[in-house]
């Protein structure tokens, strides 16, 4: 659906819950405070700065679907770069204005911005609508997995009310013209380099922290650390999980400090055996607990072995009884009985494997996917624009009515090649 006057498209379960959910897993295990009061966010360079960027895997083939579905409904295919990928979720207060999204001379470069919701409106938050100043539909009340596109000068001046409830979590793209702003470039080089000190892998790669000061809420507090807390403490504690140290401090910052050492969690009377290397570890593993109690027991089977490759203690050993009794601890209760029989085959087959594989390696080979995936889609581009140098001729007022013809024809024929070589490299669907 799409309002011709004011260029905007909507698309209805764009996603899948399955990935709806995973995305929001990565953003609440690794999310920083945001750029508004009571916003969150987590960006693909915050990712790979802090040693998680296998978690961006999820996110590569998502975003070159969502700027294919920009390219063809607003006529500009091949055109477009990423300039900003980010997960956000909006918190109980957080509001904005009327505006567009190139109202500032620094967001000039900004054509087109999509928003893919990862929850849903009345469901999961309350109030954070979407409302138009101008044209239908005036207003957007999502679902998990819609997506909302639209051209980000003054024909979609926007807002979003106050939310009421819950948390509204995105995955936000700007969309640009302008190569110079390439999103991609930058990620290459960063996973380049990231590439080249991982190999040979260093010895762990477990997430490691970045400043205290971008987990501390309210920002304004960060300076002194004296009221607020750290949000990673804060989403372990919606889990009902308190930290425990082996180490004594009084100041609050030496407490943030030894966030950066290794700790465990309690929960209740009850000190849980895991050692975690750092409270950033310890928040992603109880993230993905949570996410995967709720999904398909096909999917967990699947999953189960990504975790018992993971997260490994912290001396580099495989310890299946303490990680079997995690899980267990982590619901409260034991695993369900149809999930107990996918624990158990898993350690039973795959025992052997999993005590001579590490996660070091799967963040590696996670590592050069990436890598490589995003390479290639950036040589098929160049290759593209190359092939695309005769495109002004279709719309040439000199062209003949047999060359414009042909070269529709042309044009056609290479999209569809060109999207054959991105589905076969894995980066479009």
């Amino acid at each position: 659906m799409a309002d011709s006057d004011h260029r905007r498209l909507i698309l209805r379960n764009f996603l899948s819950q399955q990935l709806c959910k995973e995305l929001e897993f990565i953003h609440k295990s690794c999310c920083t405070v945001g750029y508004r009061p009571n916003v969150f966010s987590t960006t693909l360079s915050h990712l790979i700065a802090t040693n998680s960027a296998q978690l961006v895997m999820p996110l590569v083939s998502i975003r070159e679907r969502l700027k294919e579905k920009a390219e063809e409904h607003f006529g500009c295919e091949y055109e477009l770069f990423i300039e900003f990928t980010g997960l956000i979720s909006w918190c109980k207060g957080a509001s904005i204005g009327w505006h567009s999204d190139d109202n500032r001379e620094y967001l000039k470069q900004r054509d087109f911005a999509v928003v893919c919701y990862l929850n849903s409106y009345e469901i999961d938050f309350k109030g954070g609508l979407f409302h138009f100043q101008d044209g239908e539909p005036s207003t957007f009340a999502p679902m998990a997995g819609d997506v909302l596109i639209y051209t980000a000068d003054n024909k979609n001046i926007h807002c979003v009310s106050e939310i009421t409830e819950g948390e509204r979590t995105t995955l936000t793209l700007w969309l640009t013209r302008d190569a110079s702003h390439d999103e991609d470039a930058k990620l290459v080089k960063s996973l380049s380099d990231c590439w080249v000190v991982n190999n040979p892998p260093i010895a762990s790669c477990y997430p490691v922290e970045a400043s205290n000061s971008m987990y501390w809420y309210p920002p304004e507090e960060a300076s002194v650390f004296q009221s607020g807390f750290d949000i990673r403490c804060g989403r372990l504690h919606v889990f009902g999980f308190d930290i425990y140290s082996e180490c004594c401090c009084s100041s609050s910052n030496n407490l943030l400090e030894l966030l950066k050492e290794p700790l465990r969690l309690a929960r209740g009377d009850e000190l849980l055996p895991w050692k975690f290397v750092n409270i950033f570890h310890a928040l992603q593993a109880v993230q993905f607990y949570y996410w995967m109690k709720g999904s398909k027991e096909k999917r967990i089977s699947r999953m189960m072995r990504i975790i018992f490759t993971h997260f490994l203690d912290i001396d580099g050993a495989c310890n299946l009884t303490n990680l079997v009794f995690l899980l267990h601890s982590l619901s409260g209760k034991l695993i369900l009985p149809s999930v107990q029989t996918h624990v158990k085959q898993i350690i039973d087959r795959d025992v052997t494997a999993i005590l001579i594989l590490s996660w070091m390696h799967l963040s590696g080979a996670r590592l050069a996917n990436i890598l490589s995936s995003m390479m290639k889609r950036k040589t098929a581009q160049a290759a593209l624009s190359r092939m695309f140098m005769f495109k002004g001729q279709i719309n040439s007022k000199e062209s003949n009515s047999i060359n414009h013809f042909n070269a529709k024809i042309l044009h056609r024929k290479t999209i569809l090649i060109i999207r054959a070589l991105l589905i076969a490299i894995g980066v479009a669907r």
